[in-house]
């Protein structure tokens, strides 16, 4: 039988992405599930950034027993040999939406406690990877996470 507590999940898409991570990185316990999909970790100058050293301090003293999902649309970042003559394209390279989720995600995989997954969402723009990450979210609802989350789809 689960807990209540164990039911409880967090999701958000973009800026709720952000606030997803807000959450689990200032209130680990409250949530025993994170799916932030697009997260904005570019925000306030890097501000996630600057919050982990904290946060991996905590999780060292009182062991985490989360599960987070970090998901983004390969679609979302230029690749690197790319011109970036387009603005939008220039705007997207700076946000660095793909390269922040993998390092987010490399760095918080040593966090005590904490089962990190990361899924780069193949053709997925930032509209569309929130949508498949609608339904990415209620399968680690259901069936947790899984090893096949942490490829790079």
């Amino acid at each position: 039988m689960r807990s209540i507590r164990s039911a409880r999940r967090c999701s958000g898409h973009s800026y709720g992405g952000l606030f997803t991570l807000y959450a689990l990185l200032n209130r680990p316990q409250a949530f025993s599930g994170y799916v932030a999909a697009s997260p904005s970790i570019w925000w306030y100058q890097g501000y996630i950034e600057r919050t982990l050293t904290a946060f991996e301090t905590r999780a060292r003293q009182q062991p985490l027993d989360a599960r987070l999902l970090l998901t983004v649309g390969s679609a979302e970042e230029p690749a690197a040999d790319d011109p970036l003559t387009d603005p939008r394209q220039r705007h997207m390279a700076e946000r660095r939406m793909i390269g922040n989720a993998r390092d987010l995600a490399e760095r918080l995989e040593s966090t005590p406690g904490l089962k990190v997954g990361l899924r780069i969402n193949a053709g997925a723009n930032h509209g569309t990877n929130g949508q498949l990450s609608s339904v990415q979210a209620l399968e680690l609802a259901s069936s947790g996470l899984g090893s096949e989350t942490r490829a790079e789809n």
